[in-house]
Order: structure tokens, then sequence, then C-alpha cells
């Protein structure tokens, strides 16, 4: 009988993102490439959620935060705890550490290369789709 289904769950609210440069605003946008938004830049874009989470939903799991698709290295922050960068599919990590029941803040900073400062317009950026993906682990002894 299978009583956790470990259904993941989307983590699709409202994206703020923000280039890392002087003057930059942040702006309330679905996930996408930043090209569309200046085909030149490259750099930075920080792109900050909240995701909440009951305790139901953390309980006996870890959770990989699965970015989806990313152009081209992912930074990531959960309640201002950073991990590795992640640099290449699959871009997924484990965070169950660094979060809580109730409100969490997430911080994913995408870096991508200099083709687009060059006039190489590339798809850059977070395009998602960004998932927490549970898992339970389960001990198996073995005589």
């Amino acid at each position: 009988v299978v009583e956790d289904e470990l259904r993941p769950l989307p983590v699709a609210g409202g994206w703020s993102v923000r280039f890392e440069r002087d003057g930059a605003e942040p702006l309330l946008r679905p996930l996408g490439s930043w090209t569309t938004l200046d085909p030149a830049f490259s750099g930075r874009a920080i792109y900050s959620t909240t995701v909440d989470l009951d305790a139901s939903e953390l309980a006996g799991r870890r959770l990989l935060l699965d970015l989806g698709d990313v152009r081209e290295v992912a930074e990531v922050e959960v309640n201002g705890r950073r991990f590795d960068p992640v640099l290449w599919t699959p871009y997924r990590l484990d965070v169950t550490g660094a979060l809580r029941p109730g409100a969490n803040e997430l911080r994913v900073i995408v870096t991508n290369t200099l083709a687009n400062a060059h006039n190489e317009a590339r798809t850059s950026g977070l395009m998602g789709p960004v998932w927490l993906r549970p898992l339970r682990p389960v001990v198996v002894e073995l005589t």
C-alpha cells in the first residue's frame, strides 16, 4: 500500500528577477529567458520567490530543488543558506536542511556566458519549471 505518493511540489508563485548591474530594478515576471528583456546582457540575474510549506510536506522526507532548464550556472540560497553552484544538468540539489514549515525564501542567481555581450544573443536565465521533489529514505536490512 502506497501511503505517500511523493508528488512534486511546484514552485510556481510570482518570481522577481533583477539584473546584477547598477540601477537595475526587480521585475515581477514569469520564468523565461532574460534575452526578452535585454538581448545583450551578459552577467548575473537574481530570481527570488517565496515557497510556503507545511510540516507534513517536510516530515520524513528529503526535498530536492529541481530548477528545470537553466542557462548557464545557478547558485541557490534557501532562507539565507547558500549551496554550492550547480554547473550542469540536471540542475538539482538537496535543500532539505534549509527548509522549514511556513514561508521559505528562495533565491537563484544565474550567470550566463559572455556571448550575449558580443552580439550573439543566447537563451539565458532560469527557464524552469521549478519543483521541490520529495524523496523518502528507505532502509533495507540485508541478512
